[in-house]
């Protein structure tokens, strides 16, 4: 199954009731407990398996059956959550990258708890120019997703095919379903003012010190972008 994400979400997976940890994320090399990491969900992978390919903008997910049952392995929830989204270059290969040390300090610097803090990706300068032949410095591309406060997660459904400015293009699929986190005046004020702090720690330098002290290299923020939401709130 494939989600088409427009602008900046992050999707938490959770089967029958309980979310999913990194090791079921095939774009988290440090944690995925199956092989071949970083890279998309296959049809032999575990239901539940996923990842978010930054390129295209897409969130793959496998689905299983589960013996007896045609509707899948367990059911699924996508959880979609508002983010502010960093996108960095830095001079660190990705096979050193140290994504746990680029959370913690991260964290600190914002005053926030890590566990709010995702790298969604992690790829070569080769990767991201798509295999391009012309010779490419030595670094990686990172992107940074930072949510708002974990909310009650007894949250309504918003729609298991969306439209409009959050979710498209989804696949019909059984057993699927698309939450939001509600969406409301206060998830959208706190995004804002997650942006608003990155963008002043971008002005006086101490982001940019934050993430080079983390990784052991220089590191460039090329990109800071927000979930945006259409209103009236539900």
């Amino acid at each position: 199954l494939g989600l088409f994400l427009p602008q900046p979400f992050r999707l938490d997976v959770y089967v029958d009731g309980v979310k999913l940890g990194p090791e079921f994320d095939a774009a988290n090399a440090a944690a995925f407990s199956g092989a071949g990491a970083p890279r998309l969900p296959t049809q032999a992978d575990a239901h539940g398996v996923h990842a978010f390919e930054p390129r295209d903008r897409r969130f793959y997910i496998t689905l299983r059956g589960g013996a007896g049952r045609k509707a899948g392995g367990g059911e699924v929830v996508l959880r979609l959550r508002m983010v502010v989204q960093l996108s960095l270059t830095t001079s660190v290969a990705a096979a050193d990258f140290d994504g746990a040390s680029l959370i913690s300090n991260l964290a600190t610097l914002l005053s926030i708890d890590p566990s709010r803090i995702k790298i969604v990706s992690v790829q070569t300068r080769a990767q991201v120019a798509g295999g391009a032949r012309r010779r490419l410095s030595e670094g990686s591309e990172v992107i940074v997703q930072i949510a708002g406060e974990d909310e009650d997660e007894d949250d309504p459904v918003v729609d298991p095919t969306p439209a409009g400015n959050n979710v498209t293009n989804a696949t019909d699929a059984a057993n699927v379903t698309v939450v939001g986190s509600g969406f409301d005046e206060t998830s959208v004020a706190q995004v804002q003012s997650i942006a608003t702090q990155v963008q002043a720690t971008i002005s006086d330098g101490s982001l940019a010190t934050t993430l080079a002290s983390a990784v052991g290299g220089t590191v460039d923020v090329d990109e800071v972008a927000a979930s945006e939401v259409d209103a009236p709130f539900p």
